[in-house]
């Protein structure tokens, strides 16, 4: 089984279904990977962009997305690097509309134990310690 990296592009056809081309070839290509011919890997770089293309260009809510990719990532043919970090900032997306990669640095401050420096109060009541820019 070889390993696969996959893009944003072919996250955005597999959840959206909106390519006639594309969308059944981002299926099947992971129908291939749960029959085991491919372990496909997503970077959060590429779950970042996802995430904002679906929230800025295609305008779904930010929950919306957090739920759609935590459920994709439930499938055991895709893996995500720093998968426990990107679970958590999915998660947090859920409570609080949050681009991904501002959650992702908040998962990353709470599970290191390390604070976040920030100028908003809008991190308040995630769970990361604060160090507030002045």
């Amino acid at each position: 089984m070889s390993k696969v990296w996959v893009d944003s592009h072919w996250v955005l056809r597999l959840l959206r279904g909106d390519h006639p081309q594309h969308s059944p070839r981002a299926r099947a290509f992971l129908e291939q990977a749960e029959q085991g011919v491919y372990s496909l890997q997503i970077s959060p770089v590429m779950l970042a962009e996802t995430a904002a293309i679906l929230t800025d260009a295609y305008g779904h809510p930010v929950k919306d997305v957090a739920e759609a990719l935590l459920k994709l990532l439930t499938n055991p043919a895709l893996q995500a690097q720093e998968e426990s970090l990107v679970l958590a900032a999915l998660e947090l997306m859920k409570q609080k509309p949050l681009p991904f990669s501002v959650a992702y640095t908040v998962a990353q401050a709470k599970t290191s134990g390390q604070a976040l420096a920030a100028y908003a109060s809008e991190y308040k009541g995630l769970g990361a310690a604060l160090v507030r820019v002045e």
